[in-house]
């Protein structure tokens, strides 16, 4: 998230979009790597609705015309 902060050389009035910390993600315990987790779940979630797509597809695809194979009773007789 972005912050409005003031500009840098004393200019109060005006104000430049910065970042909100000092380029640290908050809540990282490891400092400055949390951005490898958010991108990781970024990933992780692109792929799973990619994935519901590809279901959804294969749900409502309308059904394929089936195969008419002949079957055997077992209790016929076979007259060669």
């Amino acid at each position: 998230m972005r912050h409005l902060v003031p500009a840098h050389g004393g200019d109060a009035g005006k104000a430049s979009v910065g970042p909100a910390s000092s380029g640290h993600a908050r809540g990282s315990s490891r400092g400055g790597h949390g951005w490898r987790n958010q991108r990781l779940i970024d990933i992780v979630t692109v792929l799973a609705v990619l994935g519901l797509l590809l279901v959804g597809y294969r749900y409502f695809e309308p059904a394929s015309q089936p195969i008419h194979t002949s079957f055997i009773v077992p209790s016929q007789h076979v007259h060669w």
